[in-house]
């Protein structure tokens, strides 16, 4: 009885992108920092009326929270060339086809 050896084309893997890139992550240490400055803040001194306390922590602490969402959000300019290209090329070989 004969054995069937068959070659199987090995596929190379798939690449992975990862979906933030080092703009994102940049924004998102800067934003967490602010936020730690903000609590280092609010629990500065003994004195509950002290200007630090009152009006700079809060101020800080808002900053840092509202840049979370942006860190998220942005998009980095290699990311957005690599992508408006692809776009471009997708679309002139959908109007070859045509």
């Amino acid at each position: 009885m004969a054995i069937k050896k068959t070659t199987k084309a090995i596929e190379p893997a798939p690449t992975v992108e990862w979906p933030f890139g080092r703009r994102n992550y940049l924004l998102f240490g800067i934003s967490l920092a602010i936020i730690i400055v903000g609590y280092i803040c609010l629990g500065y001194g003994d004195d509950p009326n002290d200007p630090v306390t009152l009006t700079l922590a809060p101020i800080l602490l808002v900053i840092g929270y509202a840049m979370i969402p942006f860190a998220i959000m942005a998009k980095d300019r290699s990311r957005k060339a690599a992508s408006s290209e692809e776009s471009a090329k997708a679309n002139s070989e959908q109007s070859a086809a045509s």
